[in-house]
C-alpha cells in the first residue's frame, strides 16, 4: 500500500491535482474555525513535511521501477488497478487515476496496443465498454509491483511492530472505514489484499 501513496495527488505535487481526499487548505477562515494551537500546529507541520518527503522518495522509486518496463507511471497505475478491480468501465478508471476521460482513452489505447488490456462490452449494457486486463497485462502488473516494493521496503525500513503501528495511524488519517488503500473505493474500506488486522493498542 505504501508505494501507492506516491501515486496519489497532493497539494504541491508535480503533476498532482491538489485534490487529495480530505484536503481543505485555505478554508479555515471560511469554516469559522478558530486559530489552531501553536504547538499542535507545529507538530502537524512537521508531520506533513515528513509525509511529503517520504511521498517524494516513494514516487521517485515508483517512477524508476516503472521506467524499466517501458511504460508510463499512469499506465502502470492503470494496470495495477485493473489487475485487482476486475472489469471496470472507463469512467471508473478515470476517477481512480484522477484524470479526465480523454486522458484515460490515451492511456488505454497504448495499453491495448501492447496487448495488456482489452475493451469489452459490459454484460449488463453492451453500449458500455469495460476494461479487462489480459494475462500479459496481469503478469506485467505483478512484475512492476515486485520492483516497486523492492525499493519501497528500503524506504519504509521499520520492524514489524513499527509497521503495524504506522498502519493503524495511516488508517486513522485515511478517514475510511478502517482506512482504505488506493486499490479500493474509499467507501469500501481496505481492499481484500491489504486487510491486515492490527491491534490499535
Amino acid at each position: 500500500m505504501a508505494a501507492w501513496i506516491a501515486a496519489r495527488s497532493y497539494p504541491g505535487a508535480v503533476g498532482g491535482t491538489g485534490t487529495a481526499g480530505g484536503w481543505r487548505g485555505g478554508n479555515r477562515a471560511a469554516s469559522g474555525a478558530g486559530p489552531v494551537d501553536d504547538e499542535r500546529r507545529q507538530r502537524a507541520e512537521l508531520i506533513v513535511e515528513h509525509l511529503f518527503a517520504v511521498v517524494d522518495r516513494l514516487r521517485a522509486g515508483f517512477e524508476t521501477a516503472v521506467a524499466g518496463f517501458e511504460i508510463s507511471a499512469a499506465q502502470a497505475k492503470a494496470l495495477r488497478y485493473l489487475a485487482h478491480a476486475g472489469p471496470v468501465p472507463m469512467r471508473d478508471l478515470a476517477v481512480q487515476l484522477r484524470c479526465d476521460a480523454s486522458n484515460v482513452t490515451g492511456i488505454v489505447d497504448r495499453l491495448e496496443q501492447r496487448g495488456l488490456v482489452e475493451r469489452r462490452p459490459a454484460p449488463a449494457d453492451r453500449r458500455v465498454k469495460t476494461l479487462v486486463i489480459t494475462p500479459a497485462g496481469s503478469e506485467l502488473a505483478r512484475a512492476v509491483w515486485v520492483d516497486v516494493m523492492d525499493g519501497a521496503v528500503g524506504i519504509v525500513g521499520l520492524d514489524e511492530n513499527e509497521q503495524l503501528q504506522l498502519l493503524v495511524l495511516l488508517r486513522r488519517l485515511d478517514h475510511g472505514p478502517g482506512g482504505h488503500c488506493w486499490l479500493s473505493h474509499p467507501a469500501d474500506g481496505c481492499c481484500r489484499e491489504h486487510r491486515v488486522e492490527v491491534d490499535p493498542a
